[in-house]
């Protein structure tokens, strides 16, 4: 029989409740379980001006202030490949994921049934961040606004660009705009996207 899969369930009362990455570290994580953390910022994972890699993760059930599973951040780099963020929760942005000041590639990665309690349920990129995603599912999220996708920026802070190919945004709720996704300031390009069965409140279910 194989090894079992390694789980991290932990807290912090600052940053990083399950794993704190920082100062340029490179780490490699595989075939892990975040389930259960909680912290202040990243509640599974904190990155800051760090390059890790995530092969074969799953998110589960943690919680935060902003990014659920996973808080990049400040010139990170991560590449992510079958990762699984499901049922993670924050009181603020990125139930599933945050992006800030990033450039993220993400492939064959799933966010479903995260919440958030401001933007971006599922995933939150923004601040001149530049993301790359490839066969990625937005599922069953919900969040105030964004509830699958929320892409954004600002005039001071410069616009944030998301590229999303062979890709679903489906059955996602927001309490106001942007059931599917919520973009503003920032650049969207989407190449073999389903979305659909999205809702909001207000206009802009898809």
């Amino acid at each position: 029989e194989g090894l079992p899969t390694p789980q991290v369930s932990a807290s912090a009362l600052a940053n990083g409740g399950g794993m704190f990455v920082k100062e340029g570290s490179n780490p490699a994580v595989n075939n892990v379980i975040f389930s259960g953390n909680h912290a202040n910022l990243g509640g599974g994972i904190y990155t800051e001006d760090s390059d890790l890699t995530l092969t074969k993760v799953v998110f589960t059930s943690n919680s935060a202030t902003s990014g659920g599973g996973m808080d990049v951040t400040v010139n990170s780099s991560p590449i992510l490949n079958n990762v699984v963020f499901n049922t993670n929760t924050v009181t603020m942005l990125g139930g599933g994921m945050v992006v800030s000041h990033s450039t993220p590639l993400l492939a064959d990665v799933t966010f479903n049934g995260n919440n958030a309690d401001g933007g971006g349920g599922g995933l939150y990129i923004a601040d001149l961040s530049n993301a790359a995603l490839t066969n990625v599912t937005l599922s069953n999220n919900t969040a105030y606004y964004g509830g699958g996708l929320y892409l954004g920026g600002s005039p001071a802070s410069g616009y944030s660009y998301a590229a999303i190919t062979n890709g679903t945004i489906s059955g996602n709720t927001a309490d106001v705009n942007g059931g599917g996704v919520y973009n503003t300031f920032a650049d969207l390009q989407l190449t073999n996207v389903t979305i659909s069965g999205n809702s909001a409140i207000a206009p802009g279910g898809g």
